[in-house]
């Protein structure tokens, strides 16, 4: 007898109690950015081992936080409560077919920036949505510090990624951040709005992550540091507003020493410049490599950064002609400046690991005289041609002569014709000119005629 009141008893309470035991809300997605004015659903599905809890049977809540008040109820007949300030724009509906709650918003308002979360019978709740409504021109930014860091194996570091908004709303303290090797890369430490870590497989509790909402940072600290944690750091919120990244460089006893080659290049204007550095205690093949310009009274400038996985970024305003390369046989980096002009002129070096630096190496660009060029091309015409050349020469003299003549006054232009004068006298004397002088005066322009007139007059063409 007291075996079977005993069985009563426990099938009473499993019973009783298997709502709870048996239960889940699962909600999503679990976070969401929306932009003002838009339109937003949440899902709260409801799962079971017993097929006879369905949604149509229960009343669903929908808090801020767990042991906040209700906001919003929908009751299992149809009914639906709203808190005060819960307009017609939330909207709650039930789908039989997939088991779930729904929570529809419209016409979203940044007040709406919350978490939401769905609960049945006082005790089951999901884990929660977290709505972010955002204007564009008030969207927040993620400032992170430092840069760039070399810390020694063993040692500690801690990388912040302050959040900055004209929102006084957007505080650390609500949000939930993500932290990446890449910006398109898998998140490896996720710190929730409500406490809680997550940790990608490898990444043990040396791995800290943290807030201050005094300086509205997220914080991110890493102890006992290992060679292996070398790498770069990402931020992210919202999973679409992302930091620019701390690149972690852990050293060994020997760091890397860049040695750059030659000291001084000269280098004629059009030809090309090649610049090595020169790698010690680390393969260029597992290195970044950075390189960076100075010039006399101009800040230190970047050029370019060429990564491990090859890929080359520029800095605006420098151009294809600027190239980056690996020479592993040697351990160097190379850049090489193709057709380089006076402007390149400057103080070239090499970083690695954000704070290695090579020595330098000056390069120098001579700027090249052509007016050797024309005189050469007339020279060789002059040689193959003869007198048609010298013509030719006459003329495009003539043409360079109209343009400084229009420009000048009447006394410099007596000067210039006197000039066009006395060479055409010597080429005279040399016997240089054709018996045909006419077919000179039809080629020359109104300007120019006016001086080979005055020349015939006086010479003996």
């Amino acid at each position: 007898m007291f075996f079977l009141k005993f069985f009563i008893l426990s099938l009473i309470l499993s019973v009783a109690l298997g709502q709870d035991t048996r239960s889940v809300l699962i909600q999503s997605p679990k976070t969401v950015t929306v932009n003002h004015g838009g339109t937003v659903t949440f899902h709260c599905d409801l799962r079971s081992s017993n097929v006879d809890y369905t949604v149509d049977k229960y009343d669903v809540h929908w808090h801020h936080s767990r042991h906040g008040p209700v906001v919003l109820t929908h009751f299992a007949g149809g009914g639906v409560h709203r808190l005060r300030g819960f307009s017609e724009r939330f909207q709650l509906s039930r789908e039989v077919t997939s088991n779930s709650y729904i929570l529809t918003i419209r016409e979203l308002q940044l007040s709406d920036t919350n978490t939401y979360i769905c609960q049945i019978w006082g005790t089951v709740f999901g884990k929660g949505t977290q709505l972010n409504v955002t204007n564009r021109d008030t969207w927040p930014v993620l400032i992170q510090s430092p840069e760039a860091v070399s810390v020694p194996e063993g040692g500690t570091v801690t990388f912040h990624c302050d959040l900055r908004s004209s929102n006084v709303n957007y505080t650390v303290d609500i949000y939930t951040a993500h932290w990446h090797h890449s910006r398109h890369g898998s998140i490896i430490l996720t710190h929730f709005a409500g406490g809680g870590v997550s940790r990608s497989r490898g990444f043990s509790e040396r791995f800290q992550l943290s807030r201050n909402v005094t300086s509205n940072s997220f914080i991110l600290t890493i102890r006992e540091l290992q060679l292996s944690d070398t790498n770069t750091y990402i931020c992210e919120i919202w999973g679409k507003v992302f930091g620019k990244g701390t690149r972690l460089n852990v050293t060994s006893a020997n760091v890397p020493v860049l040695l750059q080659s030659p000291i001084l290049e000269r280098v004629t204007e059009d030809h090309t410049a090649r610049l090595q550095c020169i790698v010690m205690n680390a393969a260029v093949t597992h290195t970044d490599v950075h390189w960076y310009r100075e010039q006399p009274e101009n800040n230190t400038e970047w050029v370019l950064t060429h990564d491990v996985k090859n890929i080359k970024q520029r800095s605006p305003g420098f151009t294809e002609r600027f190239q980056s390369s690996r020479d592993p046989s040697s351990n160097s980096f190379i850049l090489t400046i193709t057709n380089v002009q006076p402007c390149d002129t400057g103080v070239y070096y090499c970083k690695v690991w954000g704070d290695i630096n090579g020595n330098g190496t000056q390069l120098t660009v001579t700027e090249v005289n052509h007016l050797w060029k024309t005189k050469l091309i007339w020279f060789i015409l002059g040689a193959l041609f003869g007198n048609t050349a010298v013509i030719l020469f006459i003329g495009y003299t003539c043409l360079r002569k109209k343009h400084s003549i229009t420009s000048q006054s009447g006394a410099a232009n007596d000067l210039n014709t006197t000039a066009d004068y006395g060479n055409m006298k010597m080429l005279q004397n040399a016997g240089d000119f054709p018996e045909d002088s006419n077919a000179v005066y039809s080629t020359l322009q109104p300007m120019d005629q006016s001086v080979y007139s005055n020349i015939k007059e006086t010479g003996k063409i």
